[in-house]
């Protein structure tokens, strides 16, 4: 956007500029910093991402999202069962029972 209007934007590390705040947080020395860090030689700033880049690095963290939440929930499942796997049992054993007394007296 602000390349259409002629401008040339200039992204600096934001932990490189914080370096250059003195004191507390405001408007005014969050803008003495940025000034600071782009006069710094030694800092190169970052290029600015294309759409598609942006697009890109968007579905990267959507999927690495989907696998945390994914591992999550297989984990939990793990758990109940792991926790409850000696009730399991013998709700298995009941019921195989129940279907050999239905076999037998059929």
């Amino acid at each position: 956007m602000a390349r259409s209007l002629g401008h040339d934007p200039v992204l600096l590390p934001a932990h490189d500029v914080k370096l250059n705040v003195l004191r507390n947080k405001t408007d005014r020395s969050d803008a003495r910093a940025l000034l600071e860090a782009h006069r710094n030689a030694d800092l190169f700033p970052v290029p600015v991402k294309t759409m598609a880049q942006q697009a890109l690095t968007a579905l990267h963290r959507t999927r690495s999202a989907w696998m945390t939440t994914r591992t999550a929930r297989i984990n939990l499942v793990r758990g109940v069962l792991c926790s409850d796997i000696h009730d399991l049992e013998l709700r298995i054993k009941a019921v195989e029972k129940q279907l050999a007394e239905l076999a037998r007296d059929m």
